[in-house]
């Protein structure tokens, strides 16, 4: 079953595109978080069960409704964000990156991953997947830069479903925040409840980034 937990976040308010992005394949922590404080851990698994190690965890079935699940922590944590992304009509605040950069909804998934899956993703989901980019897709790290110079990702339905990289720099967390991804095996797909979202939180932190 799930358990409190307490996660205080560290981010900048004033992000800024990096010369450089920074790579997620090897981070087994948190990415992100949605804006209710919930972690978001990249495209893959840990290391058990064997069969399935590092694998993506959308392909082998592993989430809830919601696009996460509980860990052997009792903690909660998304692999994709599912609610929104089929509710919202507009494009919305949904969580942050560590970097700073806001993560938005996906309306009908009007923008596209610009991974294709050239692998089994059963296992070591990274080398499953290459980027070849292509007409309404995103960039390498699952987002664009806009008219006005800002930057934002976005969740889409396939790999690699929130971000693939960092397009700024990542703060270092402490804390729980920082905690390594458990190990999972069997784990427990939450209910549905955990999907929503509060429309107040997601007022308060968009006018925070904005």
């Amino acid at each position: 079953g799930l358990k409190s937990q307490n996660f205080s976040w560290t981010v900048s308010t004033k992000p800024k595109i990096a010369s450089a992005t920074t790579s997620i394949e090897t981070k087994m922590s948190a990415v992100a978080f949605t804006v209710t404080g919930l972690p978001i851990y990249g495209p893959m698994e840990g290391p058990t069960p064997s069969q399935e190690a590092y694998g993506d965890p959308v392909y082998n079935d592993l989430l809830d409704s919601c696009g996460g699940h509980t860990g052997y922590n009792a903690d909660y944590h998304y692999h994709k964000i599912l609610a929104i992304s089929s509710c919202s009509l507009e494009e919305t605040i949904i969580g942050y990156a560590l970097d700073g950069f806001p993560i938005y909804s996906n309306p009908q998934y009007k923008w596209k991953s610009g991974y294709e899956k050239t692998g089994n993703p059963t296992s070591y989901s990274w080398n499953a997947y290459t980027y070849t980019g292509g007409t309404s897709t995103l960039d390498k790290c699952n987002g664009q830069e806009q008219s006005d110079g800002s930057y934002r990702y976005y969740v889409t339905e396939s790999f690699p479903y929130v971000i693939g990289c960092y397009a700024g720099t990542a703060k270092k967390q402490t804390g729980v925040a920082a905690q390594a991804m458990p190990p999972m095996g069997s784990v427990s797909k939450s209910s549905a409840f955990l999907c929503t979202i509060n429309r107040d939180d997601l007022n308060r932190l968009g006018d925070v980034a904005s």
